[in-house]
């Protein structure tokens, strides 16, 4: 991005203006453009000062004007129901051949009835800089086959759009702003003000509509193009999803589960349902068509990906908060700084995250138009004009219904939830007390030496911590060697370092926002919002297990918990990387069986065998466990010497663990209160120890503004430091390794050595 001027606000602008009354209005456009050009400050711009970060409308189809147009024309006839599509065709690749594999996939789908349409633009009026990366753009008309109902032709159109960018996958600027029979996107790379001059079509007054969704993008984790700029299919967002890797990760894993069979039966491929790479936002809205296509209600799927905090909220009541923390338990939240405003054209929904972070403010006039926008005064009115005005708080969420021709606030959309998901839930609390101290078998000296326990270590870490139950005070400087370049051996987690938020999706204080963090865990089945199935499971107050705990999860007799146990350790003549490998098999295929708990252990190591990382292998078999869909079907509990301090926890939460049992620590803790001049019992140093590591992991989430454990779970927010991509593309997948470093070779030479 060169030559950028950055203005004085630091986020995107997002709004709607809606006619409550649902009476489509040219107005209404007329409006929504003048709020999106008052918002241009919260773009930027380039060097030719006509290309910017990229704007947009989501509106309802203007009927009455394609309908004249199209059949003034004579060409083609539009039937009582039909779609329209907006498409950024490659640059790649011939039209003649695009227009071919659409057609074709049209016809698969039983769509005969087609036609192109070229959009009348006006190129001159865009920058330099657009105009080097301008798309072809057409609409693509489709008649609704005779009988059809809409609900029906909404999921053809959505599997025939999955189809044609299966196909055209290679051509990469190849895009689907829009294909519904309800809403059509009008988006560029160019500055509001420019936009109606370059859509021709937005200045007809027989273009109306009751809804129009703006917005303003403000471009900080991707470059601005033409596919990126917002709105996009359902929504417009304001904000950063901090937790996007981890998101995308879970959606790859649990996309497939979500589409109807009659759906998934249609489509090319169930590859990239939701995108892995460029913006969060268009991963978002990615996921919540999923959700929509799932055939979940609209106000619930946006709350699914972006909820209120539940736990101790009086906003909610107690059947809420239950259906919200149910709801948890299968789906981590989209989490970060975010305002969204929703449409699917009859609807609007329009919310705040659980920090509320991003400003969303709303007035209503008197003829009954509503905006919502993220500043005031944005389109002009009498002040006598308004009945209402305000803000959203932190979690609520208001909506416009043009159907029955209402605005609707938290409670009263509330009671139009199906909270039937909630009378199936079992799950009970798993005691977290350290209340008895379970005898813990370990060779201490042993253990020690083998995971590098130094006496440093034990001093000016664990000892604090079991004293004081707070972290150690060190000095923020850090001038040790990195791992890959240290004379000693040095343990896997000193090669990660943990991101920090930037731009504009600040971190959180973890002890201010202490009401909307969590650490809330669950082992045992999940939801799928879907069926109404009985749930049976424990909830756990924190990842980190308690001896106890460990003990009851890994021995009870129950029937919804199947536990496999595999053992982290290879034989004298096999390979590190042959070793994870064959684990990974075993681990894939026990899950497939049925088993639903996969517990690894570095405990029980037979003498002749040599360590596997713990990190190494719980990577290398959450993101296998991922490709195959499987993720969703099994908790992970890693049982390792690995884990003293918050990083060393945090490493293997980033990495897909579902709970952590350290036993080490627990033994050196035993170890430390048995001996004079330590006037605590064992007990009471466990709980020492855990609140200060359940503390410093909070701080380390909160550095990234994550307010959940499920939401930074596998969301693999490191760099590495010295690690080669060999292994990194294994284990670790997503994470940035930019110097290389460690190969598998060199790693098992080093735990060889300290066998």
């Amino acid at each position: 991005m060169s030559g950028y001027v950055f203005t004085e606000k630091d986020n995107c602008g997002v709004g709607v203006v809606a006619n409550k009354y649902g009476i489509p209005q040219h107005e209404i456009l007329i409006k929504s453009i003048s709020a999106l050009i008052k918002l241009s400050h919260r773009g930027a711009i380039q060097s030719d000062g006509r290309t910017g970060d990229g704007c947009g409308l989501l509106m309802q189809i203007p009927d009455e004007y394609f309908r004249s147009l199209i059949e003034d024309d004579g060409e083609f006839e539009l039937a009582a129901t039909y779609a329209v599509g907006n498409l950024f065709f490659s640059n790649e690749l011939s039209l003649s051949v695009q227009r071919k594999i659409i057609s074709e996939e049209c016809q698969r789908l039983g769509f005969s009835e087609v036609f192109f349409r070229k959009v009348p633009i006006n190129v001159s009026v865009l920058g330099r800089i657009a105009k080097n990366s301008l798309p072809h753009i057409e609409q693509i008309f489709i008649n609704a086959p005779a009988e059809m109902d809409a609900s029906e032709f909404e999921l053809l159109l959505f599997i025939l759009r999955k189809n044609i960018e299966h196909r055209l996958v290679d051509s990469h600027d190849f895009f689907v702003c829009s294909l519904s029979s309800k809403t059509i996107i009008y988006k560029a790379l160019c500055l509001p003000r420019i936009l109606k001059e370059f859509y021709l079509d937005l200045a007809d007054p027989m273009f109306k509509t009751s809804i129009c969704v703006f917005h303003q993008r403000f471009s900080t984790n991707t470059q601005p193009s033409w596919r990126l700029a917002q709105p996009f299919r359902y929504l417009a967002h304001n904000g950063e999803i901090n937790t996007v890797s981890a998101n995308r990760s879970w959606a790859k894993s649990r996309a497939v589960k979500l589409l109807p069979e009659n759906v998934r039966e249609k489509l090319l491929s169930t590859i990239g349902m939701v995108s892995e790479s460029g913006s969060d936002s268009f991963s978002l809205d990615n996921m919540m068509e999923l959700l929509l296509i799932a055939g979940i209600d609209y106000k619930q799927a946006l709350r699914v990906l972006i909820p209120p905090f539940a736990k101790s909220n009086n906003k909610l009541n107690d059947e809420l908060a239950a259906w919200y923390q149910t709801v948890a338990i299968g789906y981590e939240p989209w989490d970060g700084p975010a305002g969204i405003v929703f449409t699917n054209g009859t609807q609007v929904v329009s919310c705040l995250d659980r920090n509320g972070l991003r400003p969303l403010r709303y007035s209503i006039t008197q003829d009954g138009t509503v905006i919502i926008a993220s500043e005031t005064g944005i389109v002009d009115y009498a002040n006598d004009s308004y009945i209402a005005k305000g803000r959203l708080g932190a979690g609520e969420m208001m909506m416009i219904d043009t159907q029955s021709k209402m605005v609707l606030f938290d409670k009263a959309i509330y009671r139009q939830y199906d909270l039937s998901l909630t009378n199936h839930n079992r799950y009970e609390y798993l005691n977290d007390s350290v209340d008895a101290v379970i005898d813990l078998p370990v060779d201490l000296a042993r253990h020690q030496k083998l995971f590098q326990v130094s006496f440093e270590e034990i001093e000016s870490v664990l000892r604090p911590m079991a004293l004081e139950g707070m972290e150690p005070t060190m000095s923020m400087g850090d001038d040790t060697a990195i791992a890959v370049l240290s004379q000693s051996i040095r343990p896997l987690s000193d090669y990660f370092r943990q991101n920090f938020a930037q731009v504009t999706n600040p971190a959180i204080d973890s002890i201010r926002e202490k009401y909307v963090m969590s650490l809330e865990t669950y082992i045992g089945q999940k939801p799928d919002l879907v069926s109404n199935k009985e749930l049976q499971g424990y909830k756990l107050s924190s990842p980190v297990l308690t001896p106890s705990q460990y003990s009851q999860l890994t021995t009870s007799n129950n029937t919804f918990l199947t536990v496999e146990k595999f053992i982290l350790g290879f034989a004298q003549d096999s390979s590190l990387a042959d070793s994870i490998a064959t684990l990974v098999d075993k681990v894939i295929k026990q899950v497939q069986s049925g088993t639903n708990v996969i517990v690894l252990s570095d405990h029980d190591i037979p003498t002749d065998q040599i360590v596997i990382p713990a990190a190494m292998a719980l990577g290398a078999i959450h993101n296998q466990l991922v490709n195959h869909n499987l993720r969703q079907d099994c908790d992970i509990i890693v049982e390792t010497a690995t884990t003293r301090d918050p990083h060393q926890f945090c490493v293997l939460f980033g990495f897909g663990a579902t709970a952590v049992y350290p036993y080490l620590s627990y033994a050196l803790l035993a170890n430390m209160a048995a001996k004079s001049g330590v006037n605590l019992t064992t007990v009471q140093v466990y709980s020492n120890y855990l609140a200060a590591i359940n503390k410093g992991i909070l701080k380390i989430m909160s550095k990234m503004g994550i307010a959940t454990i499920s939401s930074y779970r596998g969301s693999q927010l490191f760099e590495a430091l010295g690690i080669s991509p060999e292994i990194a593309d294994v284990c670790f997948s997503g994470v940035v390794t930019r110097i290389g470093g460690a190969s598998f070779a060199d790693f098992e030479r080093e735990l060889r050595t300290l066998y």
